[in-house]
C-alpha cells in the first residue's frame, strides 16, 4: 500500500487518516496516500487511525474552575440514570434499525472529569507506539470508568467533547449524528424523552421498557360508552422527512 512518504508498505502497516487531528503527530510513511481509495485500503486490510488506535494518557491535569465542576457533575447524574440510556439505546435503534444488544450499564458508574490539559500516546493493538504527546481534548479511562473533558471557555464545546468521547466507546453502534445525543447528555434525565420526540427520533418497539404514552383526557363513559379513547404516540417509524429533526434542533441551539 502507499504511503503519504511515498513508499510501498504491507496494508496493515498503513493508517487510513480519519482522525486528521492526530495525522500531523504520525510518521508520514505510515499514512496511507491521498490517492490510494479508502475502500481498497479498507479491504486490504489497512488500520483506522481513529478506530484502531489506543490512547494511553501521559498527562491529565484535573481543573478546579467550580462552574466547569458543577457541569461535569450535571453530566454525569445524566449518564448514570436509567432515562439516558434508554435514550441512547434509542438514538441507536433510530440510526441503525436494530436495538443494542450490548450491555451498558457500566454508564450507571461512568464519572465525569474536566482536565486542564491532556496528552496521550498512541499504540496499535501490537503494543506498538506511533505517537507520543498527542494533544487531546477528551480521553476515556476504560478501567476507572472516568470521561476527562479538556476545559472550555464554552461549555456547549465541552459536552460537544464528552458526546464525542461516549460515541467511540459504542464500536458498530456509533453515531454518525452527534447532535441528539449532545442534547440529551445536556438534559436533564426526566426531560430526555420527551426532547427525543422534539427530534423526531422514533422509538424502541413498544414494550416493559417504554410504556405507550396516553395523550389527552378519555371522554367519559356517560357521552361515549363505546368508543373507546386512545391516542397512541410514538410507536414505530417517524415518517418525518428530515430525520433527526436537524432543523428544529439546530434552531433551539441557537436560540438557546
Amino acid at each position: 500500500m502507499l504511503t503519504d512518504a511515498g513508499q510501498l508498505r504491507f496494508a496493515n502497516k498503513v493508517l487510513i487518516p480519519d482522525a486528521p487531528w492526530r495525522k500531523p503527530y504520525i510518521d508520514p510513511n505510515r499514512i496511507l496516500h491521498p490517492q490510494v481509495s479508502l475502500n481498497l485500503a479498507k479491504s486490504a486490510g489497512s488500520l483506522s487511525l481513529l478506530r484502531d488506535v489506543i490512547e494511553r494518557p501521559t498527562e491529565d491535569n484535573t481543573a478546579s474552575n467550580p462552574n466547569v465542576n458543577e457541569s461535569c457533575q450535571q453530566w454525569q447524574n445524566t449518564l448514570n440514570s436509567e432515562e439516558f440510556i434508554f435514550g441512547l439505546k434509542r438514538l441507536i435503534f433510530h440510526e441503525h434499525d436494530f436495538e443494542l444488544v450490548e450491555d451498558i450499564k457500566w454508564l450507571t458508574q461512568a464519572n465525569v472529569s474536566p482536565a486542564s490539559q491532556i496528552k496521550v500516546d498512541l499504540f496499535l493493538d501490537d503494543n506498538t507506539q506511533i505517537a507520543s504527546a498527542v494533544p487531546g481534548d477528551y480521553y476515556f479511562d476504560k478501567k476507572e470508568k472516568i470521561f476527562y473533558v479538556n476545559c472550555s471557555s464554552s461549555r456547549y464545546t465541552m459536552v460537544g467533547y464528552l458526546a464525542e468521547s461516549l460515541n467511540n466507546q459504542l464500536g458498530e453502534y456509533a453515531l454518525k449524528n452527534l447532535l441528539p445525543l449532545t442534547r440529551i447528555i445536556d438534559e436533564d434525565p426526566r426531560n430526555i424523552r420527551s426532547l427525543l420526540n422534539e427530534l423526531r427520533i422514533r422509538s424502541l418497539t413498544v414494550g416493559e421498557n417504554e410504556p405507550i404514552e396516553i395523550v389527552g383526557t378519555p371522554p367519559s363513559e356517560e357521552t361515549t360508552p363505546d368508543i373507546p379513547f386512545v391516542n397512541i404516540t410514538d410507536v414505530g417509524k417517524s415518517e418525518n422527512p428530515y430525520p433527526w429533526g436537524q432543523f428544529k434542533a439546530c434552531a433551539k441551539v441557537h436560540l438557546e
